[in-house]
């Protein structure tokens, strides 16, 4: 394999992510992108293990140890303490970042489970629904909330930037239909906080798009020049994004162009996936990709 490679995988929970790290830099990974198997989940790891491993991190996702009263708690949120919460378990990953010598930080962006989300989930559950036109409808009938809103999430982002100085924070919208950044909302802060930007894992648009959310081109046509990474996966084309690449309906060769040679890019394993797979997976990928996302440019 010739091309970067994640770690959210079981066999980190089963054998340590020490041991998958060594694994994947033996078998020809150029570098990791370090991830718990799920979100809301600790990592596996030791830090000072790591830090005699010296591999080479391109970047992490999520808090190495997420908030322990709101674990699957995003930054997103319109609960002010769990809010509060995202951002101190994210500035947990600050030594992460020291000892891995990484700047990147990749920060899932959940639903903000705001008034009337629930009552909108219910409606997209029905086979013969719009979602699309349910999703729009709901954002331009909540415009003004959702505004708002992104001026005190723009806030507590400024609280994390500054006490990360020197990280690179990119913003990663989730699989989830309802993850409150969309191209909208992305437009709202990262025209406000022009240090931030944004992550894109392919198979996780695309399955929210079955859901009802933006479609990869709409986020490609808005919001391309904040792009700083991007992260393969694939779909099933029925809600499931966390594919390894070539199991499922998408072709990563179409997105050699919007990747370039500068847009640094992984494979996100499937967690669910044997380590044949991803060896196996990341092979094809590198094959039909070329070469982009060089490391040299990282």
């Amino acid at each position: 394999m010739t091309i970067a490679v994640s770690t959210r995988s079981e066999l980190a929970t089963k054998h340590g992510l020490g041991a998958l790290i060594r694994r994947l830099l033996l078998d020809g990974a150029p570098s990791v992108v370090i991830e718990p198997p799920a979100y809301g989940v600790a990592l596996n790891a030791d830090l000072d293990g790591l830090r005699r491993l010296e591999a080479p991190v391109s970047g992490m996702i999520g808090p190495p140890i997420p908030a322990s009263d709101a674990p699957e708690s995003t930054v997103a949120s319109v609960e002010k303490n769990a809010r509060r919460s995202s951002v101190e378990a994210l500035a947990g990953a600050l030594p992460w970042l020291s000892v891995l010598k990484c700047r990147r930080l990749m920060i899932p962006i959940g639903p903000a489970g705001s008034y009337g989300e629930a009552e909108l989930r219910r409606k997209l559950e029905d086979p013969a629904a719009d979602r699309r036109g349910l999703v729009a409808a709901f954002r331009k009938d909540n415009a003004a909330q959702r505004q708002s809103h992104a001026t005190l999430m723009c806030r507590e982002l400024f609280d994390l930037r500054r006490r990360m100085d020197g990280a690179l924070l990119l913003l990663l919208p989730t699989d989830d239909p309802l993850s409150f950044l969309d191209p909208e909302t992305a437009d709202w802060i990262l025209g406000d906080q022009k240090e931030l930007g944004l992550a894109i894992d392919l198979g996780a648009v695309h399955a929210a798009e079955t859901r009802g959310a933006d479609g990869l081109s709409t986020w490609f046509d808005r919001a391309a020049g904040s792009l700083g990474f991007i992260l393969l996966a694939d779909h099933d084309g029925r809600g499931d994004g966390s594919l390894l690449p070539g199991a499922g309906r998408l072709d990563v060769a179409n997105f050699r162009d919007v990747i370039g040679r500068r847009t640094p890019v992984a494979l996100r394993c499937d967690p669910r996936a044997s380590y044949d797979d991803v060896k196996a997976s990341a092979a094809e990928a590198s094959r039909r990709l070329g070469p982009v996302g060089d490391l040299a440019a990282w």
